[in-house]
């Protein structure tokens, strides 16, 4: 509409529509960006460019790894690192290999530091398991003889 009462041929007068010439621009900018919301979200709210801030990524990393009660959080560093080579720009192609080779060297630091953590991690419940085990079993094996004992006395011709 907006076109058709641009056009000098046109046999209607834009003046005469001023009231919803405004009102209609505002619906088409609001519905505009509406379809497009996802994408300017992924431009401006995005963490890939963290890439830029490798130092402060790998200290995020460790801080989350390190600290028992931030682990629940390890998968997000993956899944930052994962969006790093959408800053390749389709119209600087130069950049692909370096901004790829410092992504998949982040990924490589972050799968090893988070591996290195679930070893400990293993390592550390399987020592208290052994503990737990040592603190149980001779207990155990205790009542296990003393029933013996008990039972001999109870019944001296079982034997």
């Amino acid at each position: 509409m907006q076109v058709h009462l641009s056009l000098p041929q046109t046999s209607v007068n834009a003046s005469s529509y001023k009231d919803i010439l405004p009102l209609m621009s505002d619906i088409v900018a609001r519905s505009r960006y509406y379809d497009i919301v996802d994408q300017h979200i992924n431009n401006t709210g995005g963490l890939q460019n963290m890439l830029y801030y490798r130092q402060q990524m790998i200290t995020l990393m460790n801080v989350i790894i390190k600290h028992p009660v931030q682990a629940r959080y390890v998968s997000v560093v993956p899944s930052i690192i994962k969006d790093f080579p959408t800053l390749i720009s389709p119209f600087v192609p130069r950049e692909a290999y370096p901004i790829g080779n410092k992504s998949v060297q982040l990924m490589d630091l972050a799968l090893t530091e988070i591996t290195k953590r679930i070893v400990d991690l293993a390592h550390e419940i399987a020592l208290t398991q052994v503990g737990f085990a040592h603190h149980v079993l001779p207990s155990i094996f205790f009542i296990i003889f003393f029933l013996c004992v008990y039972a001999l006395f109870l019944f001296p011709g079982c034997l």
